[in-house]
């Protein structure tokens, strides 16, 4: 767990890194648009493709289909329905209804949805396998190629934002094809016609899960899309880079779903007292995480994102409250997909985006860009209130096993920090 930590701080650093090189490549209007795009492009893909991986992860690891069939109908499925969404929108693209856009931007971000299709699903499929390393691996490989495309397409060439989206693209076919050579090589995995069992059983489950798996992409972005039609393109810019920067906080709790998930999917009453230690951990590591960023906000705003967007470090005191609880919540999600009731984080989804959206209305007339993050963060608390009482009913565990910290938990995060210290390394056997 420790080493996989390492890695997924790799990554992180690195999401740092593509926010501060399209902040310093583009300016917050065109970065503003930039996000637009890319928000309603990857949300139409998502949205056709019907959260297919998290059905091949769930019926993999409970043994109902084989591992090449689960990723075969789970890829044939995910591309299906990104072709769906490339044809939907085209039309709409080519007659020009959409105003604000160069066609050759709109007609450039087509290509974002079987490029996100193919990369989700076979990096999803790595954790069902046990391959967090790789996983982890593959999202850095990811993080760093678009960091290099984006210096070199924006920065060198000036390509703007088209220059953004072809790098974009291009990172992610790199990280599926990586990906799916992992597991077919270390896993064993085989594309092969997948059967009308398979692909009913991972299309059934993840249509259960879907609304979930929206809602948790939509978390950074439905303020984007919100302020889009009430604030200008450079505040709408500011909110962009502000809220995907700090949702950056979500790979240590993703790292910890990849270690949970296997665990305690179909492991009989799917061990909750693993699934709370994660939600306290997480949450520690999380706040203390927020704590240091608060009090450096405006050093590292000028530095990861330059003058010009100094403004977004006024709004990470009010988001952190709201991420760490969001953390937090991965956890419970995970325990609920592995007793087999994704339709609760779906419900939750539901309530936090209308949570959102109504709190977003409500505030941001008169608190301008701090109400559009106080929205995002009460409706984040409220989401995790909601799992966690689900959980807790679920499970039997107590209220207080959520957040009340223990001296083991302490104990664990001590072993953590030692297994990757460089001489504890040094002196491990080869």
């Amino acid at each position: 767990m420790a080493s996989l930590l390492v890695v997924r701080a790799v990554a992180l650093a690195l999401g740092v890194a593509i926010q501060s090189a399209l902040a310093r490549t583009l300016l917050p209007a065109d970065r503003g648009i930039y996000a637009m795009v890319a928000t309603v492009t990857m949300f139409l893909c998502l949205a056709c493709t019907g959260s297919v991986h998290h059905g091949a992860q769930y019926e993999v690891l409970n043994k109902n289909v084989s591992p090449s069939q689960g990723a075969s109908a789970s890829l044939a499925a995910a591309l299906a329905g990104s072709t769906l969404a490339v044809l939907l929108a085209l039309p709409v693209v080519l007659s020009g209804a959409v105003s604000g856009f160069g066609r050759s931007t709109l007609l450039l971000a087509l290509a974002i949805m079987p490029a996100i299709a193919f990369n989700g699903t076979a990096t999803a499929l790595l954790p069902a396998f046990w391959r967090y390393h790789a996983a982890g691996l593959v999202e850095a490989m990811v993080a760093a190629a678009q960091v290099v495309g984006t210096l070199a397409l924006v920065g060198w060439l000036g390509l703007g934002v088209e220059g953004a989206l072809a790098a974009f693209v291009g990172c992610q076919v790199a990280g599926g094809v990586v990906a799916w050579e992992v597991l077919r090589r270390r896993c064993g995995v085989r594309l092969e016609a997948p059967s009308r069992e398979a692909l009913r059983r991972v299309c059934q489950y993840g249509r259960r899960i879907h609304l979930a798996n929206l809602g948790f992409f939509m978390e950074p972005r439905v303020g984007i899309l919100v302020l889009w039609f009430l604030a200008s393109r450079e505040e709408t810019g500011l909110f962009a880079a502000t809220s995907v920067l700090l949702m950056g906080v979500y790979l240590l709790p993703v790292a910890f779903t990849w270690a949970v998930l296997p665990r305690i999917t179909g492991v009989q009453e799917s061990r909750p007292d693993l699934a709370a230690l994660a939600m306290r951990v997480v949450g520690l590591l999380t706040a203390a995480g927020f704590l240091a960023l608060t009090i450096l906000r405006e050093p590292f705003a000028r530095i990861v994102l330059g003058e010009e967007f100094l403004a977004v470090a006024g709004l990470v005191p009010i988001l952190a409250p709201g991420l760490v609880a969001a953390s937090m919540s991965l956890i419970a999600v995970s325990y609920l997909k592995a007793r087999g009731r994704p339709e609760l984080p779906s419900c939750a989804a539901l309530l936090q985006m209308a949570a959102m959206v109504g709190l977003a209305l409500a505030l941001y007339p008169g608190m301008g860009l701090q109400g559009a993050a106080g929205a995002l963060s009460l409706s984040l608390a409220l989401r995790f209130a909601f799992l966690s009482w689900f959980f807790c009913r679920l499970s039997g565990a107590a209220w207080t096993s959520l957040w009340r910290v223990r001296r083991t938990d302490m104990a664990l995060l001590a072993q953590a920090a030692g297994d990757v210290l460089p001489w504890r390394l040094a002196r491990k056997p080869v």
